[in-house]
């Protein structure tokens, strides 16, 4: 298969933003064969895992689940492709130059909430596998990738695909492999598509790592709103400016606000204001649009049970009489 053709099947459609680092948006083959031609082998070439553009950042489809392995590369990727040849599940593998890359296809159904559903999928898998995986890329539909038969400069080898071939000489040998192949051996493995509409349920399906925040009664007793809402929504504002990954912590508040409470697009967004970081909060509104999708969407809020199921709530022993109508 030729290289075109190769990777506008694992790539599939237009535009996608290309990363030099800095973004910009490719409309076809032409330009981003341009763009390989001008800057490979100077820099490194990233692109959009996803149909991202700057136009369009969360009407697309998720026909790929993508890993990446912060540490212990070779003996999570071999745990992980072994689970998959088991399930018989169709993926393809890729060197980065430093580590690897693993792509599992999936079924290109339209879904609901793409980031939720890409979260569920990517937990479910590491829970079934009990891999360690760079937490970062859980439920990133914005992520960039580096491009397959593109040099990674800092590392001094090529992007390349790995066969199964590859994989039974082991990693030294495909780290060599990487110095003088530019573009490796492709192989598919297995045959079913992931279905992702099973986890296009609204709201990540894990535990929160939170607990009640210090002088939680005090700070109720202060604020106005907290006290007009459940104690399991104050506790979550409360924890806004420290979580690290607050998707679905903000999704809950956010359709809790929007449905319950009537507030309009421009409260919630002040509200949220004031219990984030100026950083998160630009990412929320301006990269994400969080508000006006759960907004366009129509989500229902999130039920009290399943509020406590997932830790959020500050007394999970007892059920609050706001809790109860949630």
């Amino acid at each position: 298969m030729k290289y075109k053709d190769l990777l506008e099947k694992i790539f599939e459609g237009y535009p996608r933003q290309i990363a030099l680092p800095n973004r910009i948006e490719v409309k076809n083959w032409k330009e981003l064969s341009n763009i390989i031609t001008i800057w490979n082998n100077k820099v490194r070439i990233w692109i959009s895992l996803y149909k991202y553009s700057f136009s369009n950042t969360s009407d697309f489809i998720i026909d790929k689940i993508w890993f990446d392995f912060d540490n212990n590369e070779w003996e999570n990727l071999t745990i992980l492709h072994n689970w998959l040849l088991e399930k018989k599940y169709k993926h393809f593998i890729v060197f980065s130059g430093k580590g690897f890359h693993c792509y599992i296809l999936t079924n290109k159904k339209e879904l609901k909430n793409n980031k939720i559903a890409l979260m569920n999928a990517q937990n479910y898998i590491m829970q079934e596998t009990k891999i360690e995986v760079d937490k970062q890329v859980i439920g990133d539909i914005a992520r960039v990738v580096g491009l397959p038969g593109t040099f990674n400069c800092r590392r001094g080898r090529w992007i390349i695909f790995i066969s199964s071939k590859d994989l039974e000489q082991g990693e030294d040998y495909i780290k060599q492999k990487a110095e003088s192949e530019q573009f490796g051996d492709f192989e598919m493995f297995g045959e079913k598509l992931f279905d992702m509409t099973e986890w296009d349920t609204g709201i990540a399906e894990y535990r929160a790592e939170i607990s009640i925040v210090d002088d939680f009664d005090s700070k109720i007793k202060e604020d106005e709103l907290l006290k007009a809402v459940p104690p399991c929504i104050a506790n979550i504002l409360l924890h806004l400016k420290d979580l690290e990954n607050s998707y679905n912590e903000r999704f809950i508040v956010i359709a809790y606000l929007l449905n319950e409470l009537g507030y309009s697009e421009k409260m919630v967004e002040d509200t949220l204001k004031k219990f984030m970081t100026p950083k998160k909060f630009f990412h929320c509104i301006k990269e994400e649009r969080q508000i006006s999708h759960i907004a366009k969407r129509v989500f229902v809020p999130v039920g009290g049970s399943k509020i406590r199921s997932l830790g959020y709530c500050p007394t999970p022993n007892k059920r609050c009489e706001n809790c109860m109508r949630l």
